[in-house]
């Protein structure tokens, strides 16, 4: 038997670990850590650990991203004021290329 027939066999069939419980208790693996070997249920929590560790990063990540995003939004909202009250196309043309320069650091307009 191949690696990925026992993996698609395991898969499709979870009542295997149900009716084999013993053989679960008495898997040990080695530790990624070198040194030995760790039993399933360490296995797996080792596992779940550098999982919670990746979502905490991404949620980081995507806090900063939101806020960021909600400093844009600030930036939009005040810029589509100021447009609004522009008297002139004169006016309405200094009013874009200063505040584009100054708050969202876009040079050449």
């Amino acid at each position: 038997m191949q690696e990925d027939e026992i993996t698609a066999y395991l898969a499709s069939h979870p009542e295997f670990f149900e009716r084999n419980a013993s053989l679960l208790a008495d898997v040990h693996l080695p530790s990624p850590h070198g040194g030995g070997t760790i039993s399933l249920a360490e296995r797996q929590q080792l596992a779940q650990r550098d999982k919670i560790s990746a979502l905490k990063d991404r949620h980081t990540k995507l806090v900063l991203n939101a806020q960021e995003n909600d400093k844009i939004n600030d930036k939009m909202h005040a810029f589509f004021i100021l447009l609004q009250q522009a008297k002139s196309f004169n006016a309405l043309d200094q009013l874009v290329r200063h505040h584009l320069a100054e708050n969202f650091n876009i040079a050449d307009i």
